[in-house]
């Protein structure tokens, strides 16, 4: 038996694909989840938006978004079909956190808002430890807390660089009162 796993799969299609062409993309790749054994569970057409830089000679492309329930050996599969479609010039399959994402173009409903929850953190002053609010929090406690480490270094070497420069001018000090009295 399988393991199954939400995933979230974001593809762009050509600039010259029409929001009837995206929707067809959509049917037949749902049609190709369920024949790897999993499901469909929300979809979002995003809609044209320009590119950050030219992928295969399009300066735009349809932006398209599904989270889909899968089996773990399937993805493989699906990342595959994905990358050999003619009419797909990138796409993205990751382990969804959750199947609400924050920022999405559609509002969470608020029986879903309430199924999440307890997966999104507790409140301050809480005794229960829980995992983090997204693994974007994650990355960011993470990497904050390795500045605060850059930044004590540095301050510790800048600190010893003064400490010898004040050392050079001591020596040069005595050595100037030293000439002096001589």
């Amino acid at each position: 038996m399988s393991t199954t796993n939400q995933y979230e799969a974001t593809f762009i299609l050509g600039e010259d694909a029409t929001p009837e062409q995206a929707t067809a993309k959509v049917t037949s790749l749902t049609e190709t989840i369920k024949g790897f054994g999993g499901s469909v569970s929300k979809q979002e057409l995003w809609g044209k938006r320009e590119l950050a830089y030219p992928i295969k000679r399009n300066r735009a492309g349809f932006y398209v978004t599904l989270w889909l329930e899968l089996p773990a050996k399937s993805v493989s599969d699906l990342e595959k079909d994905l990358r050999f479609d003619e009419s797909v010039i990138r796409s993205l399959v990751t382990l969804a956190y959750t199947t609400a994402q924050p920022g999405s173009l559609y509002p969470v409903t608020e029986e879903e808002a309430e199924k999440e929850k307890p997966a999104r953190g507790s409140k301050r002053g809480s005794t229960e430890t829980t995992e983090p609010a997204s693994a974007e929090a994650e990355l960011r406690r993470t990497s904050s807390r390795s500045k605060k480490a850059d930044k004590a270094e540095e301050a510790t070497e800048e600190s010893s660089e003064t400490e010898e420069e004040r050392m050079e001018k001591l020596d040069a000090a005595l050595g100037d009162i030293l000439k002096d009295e001589a």
